[in-house]
């Protein structure tokens, strides 16, 4: 009597094994190509606002109080600085404040070019301010004169 072994052959189940790591492949190109599509995006950006936060230099040359006006006297570098806020104590201040009697929110400040900048804070002896624009954020401490 011959025996018969019911079951999967070696050459098929390699055939099997051969055929699933193959139709795995795509899925794995696909997940690695968007992995690094994604990181060279990131580093893109980054570069682009290291740049950015590099030539929009902006500093404050002065800050003081005087009656109840906050004046900030600003410099910029060799680029124009896009300026976004105010801040008086953490406290968002941009509405109480001017450039020229302009809004502070958007005005852009010349290369190379002084600008003062006033709010209305009322009575106060020593503040923090924080100026936001488009390169980043500068803090000085302004108290009256």
């Amino acid at each position: 009597m011959h025996a018969r072994s019911i079951g999967v052959s070696e050459q098929l189940s390699a055939v099997i094994l051969t055929l699933i790591v193959l139709s795995s492949m795509p899925l794995l190109f696909i997940y690695t190509n968007n992995f690094i599509s994604m990181t060279e995006q990131r580093i893109s950006r980054k570069i682009i606002e290291s740049e950015a936060s590099v030539k929009q230099a902006l500093d404050i040359a002065a800050a003081y109080i005087s009656g109840d006006e906050l004046i900030l006297v600003i410099a910029s570098n060799n680029y124009p600085v896009k300026l976004y806020g105010v801040y008086v104590n953490e406290s968002l201040f941009t509405s109480y404040c001017n450039i020229n009697g302009g809004t502070v929110e958007g005005h852009v400040v010349e290369p190379l070019y002084l600008e003062v900048i006033t709010c209305s804070i009322g009575l106060t002896n020593f503040t923090l301010i924080k100026l936001t624009y488009e390169g980043g954020v500068i803090e000085a401490y302004a108290s009256r004169i």
